[in-house]
């Protein structure tokens, strides 16, 4: 095989080694691009390495927790996309990349907690779920577009401050 043959080769299932043609075992690479994934922010699917575009596909799959598209908050999810997608400096030098990146391999023998838990470490995530919809919240600061201004409202009763719960109640173990 000639390298622009190998390049060119579609791997599908298996490869028959014909020693005659070859003369011995040829090394053999491959690019995998892994699998097609939703952007909501382009209605359309295409290979991704953003955590956050991986962590949704993966929440709805059947390998993964099999949930709805009802179930997703796709506006928190292209929020965090685009944080995903953000350019950051890494030297003096000017050099660039991506604030996160989903690279590598993960196996689908393992069990989908596992699985998730691994996603979110690539963008220090982690996934509330929130009056019935997953969100996602990638390692960045929480946009003024999200800051609530706390008021009387949101309390359920009147606040009663216990400053002093007395000695007995201080320690919980010896």
């Amino acid at each position: 095989l000639s390298l622009r043959r190998q390049r060119q080769m579609c791997i599908r299932d298996s490869l028959e080694f014909d020693q005659e043609k070859l003369g011995g075992m040829p090394n053999i690479t491959a690019i995998v691009k892994g699998k097609e994934v939703y952007d909501p922010r382009t209605s359309g699917t295409a290979f991704s390495n953003n955590p956050a575009l991986c962590i949704r596909d993966f929440i709805l799959s059947a390998n993964g927790l099999g949930a709805t598209t009802s179930e997703i908050d796709d506006a928190r999810f292209i929020e965090q996309a685009n944080v995903c997608d953000q350019t950051v400096t890494l030297d003096a030098q000017g050099n660039t990349q991506k604030r996160y990146t989903l690279d590598g391999t993960l196996g689908l023998n393992q069990s989908p907690v596992a699985v998730m838990d691994q996603m979110l470490a690539t963008c220090v995530g982690s996934i509330p779920y929130v009056q019935g919809k997953h969100q996602l919240q990638v390692g960045s600061p929480i946009p003024n577009s999200r800051n609530h201004n706390i008021d009387m409202t949101y309390l359920a009763g009147n606040v009663s401050i216990q400053t002093d719960a007395g000695q007995k109640n201080r320690i919980n173990a010896v």
